[in-house]
């Protein structure tokens, strides 16, 4: 059975975004048929409107109640991000349309469908990216340049 083209350009984001961990097409291409199910629901506007995909180990409950690393190695697992941890990067794909549209399967990056990378400290790593930027901003300011800001706040 072949792939149609959206799914194939999302089997590669995910395969970009993990391919330093050593996460393969065949095994992306697997888990897509392995879980067609979800992922034709989230296309055809039926299922959620995002889903997320983590490459990682899983998580099981200690003797004492704790949520802890599972003694394997790193799996691909679909999720819709609210019940399980990200422990590293997750991959997400969130249709742009109204809830219940569905998105055509030939299109790949006509915006229908969004694709982004996360991390599992997103403050950090906007606040890496950012304060460089804003502070070489913030320092060329001249003092006419705050207006009635309060000093403290300058």
């Amino acid at each position: 059975m072949s792939i149609p083209p959206r799914q194939k350009w999302m089997i590669q984001c995910i395969t970009d975004a993990y391919k330093s961990q050593g996460l393969s097409d065949d095994t992306v291409d697997d888990f897509f048929r392995e879980h067609s199910d979800e992922i034709t629901d989230f296309l055809s506007g039926k299922g959620e409107n995002k889903l997320f995909f983590y490459f990682q180990i899983a998580d099981t409950t200690s003797e004492f109640g704790e949520t802890v690393d599972a003694n394997e190695h790193p799996r691909l697992f679909l999720t819709d991000g609210e019940n399980e941890r990200i422990k590293g990067k997750a991959v997400y794909f969130a249709r742009a349309g109204p809830e219940g549209k569905p998105v055509s399967s030939s299109g790949t990056t006509d915006g229908e469908v969004v694709f982004g990378e996360l991390s599992p400290q997103p403050i950090m790593v906007l606040d890496s990216i950012f304060t460089p930027v804003y502070m070489q901003l913030i320092k060329r300011l001249e003092e006419g340049d705050w207006g009635q800001c309060e000093t403290e706040q300058k």
